[in-house]
């Protein structure tokens, strides 16, 4: 079973999106193993934000890790079944409000946009979950996606 972990910094706070991530993780829970790291929050300036956060990520990450970032690459849901359809093991990060630092954005290797839209980190976490979800029921067949 592929496993996957989702690092972000902070906990998700807003109800509705909380609620629907828990949806999405107990779809998930017979096509993939999914771990969630929260991380600390940075604090102080904007900046001071934005560089301890990307620190902390990058450390958690640990190994090869798709960066989920608006100016990333868009993909189709087909598309972002195809990445997944062979992987073992990998991580995705979702920045903060604020962002990250170029060294993260340097460091992905692939970063990915979930839409030209720009959505809350928050409800960032919860589409990325459901276009997992979609992902695991096309590897499989199953007929969520069509």
């Amino acid at each position: 079973m592929q496993h996957i972990r989702v690092i972000y910094p902070g906990r998700t706070k807003e109800g509705f999106i909380k609620a629907g991530i828990s949806k999405y993780l107990k779809l998930l829970k017979p096509y993939v193993r999914i771990e969630i790291v929260e991380l600390k929050p940075g604090t102080g300036s904007r900046q001071q934000v934005i560089e301890q956060e990307s620190k902390a990520l990058l450390k958690a990450a640990g190994r090869p890790f798709y960066l989920l970032d608006r100016e990333g690459r868009e993909f189709s849901s087909e598309e972002f079944t195809d990445i997944l359809r062979d992987i073992t093991e990998m991580d995705f990060v979702i920045g903060g409000p604020f962002g990250v630092t170029e060294e993260l954005k340097r460091a992905a290797l692939l970063r990915i946009s979930l839409s030209r839209l720009t959505f809350t980190h928050e409800l960032s976490r919860l589409i990325f979950f459901e276009q997992l979800y979609r992902a695991m029921t096309i590897i499989k067949g199953r007929q969520y996606h069509y």
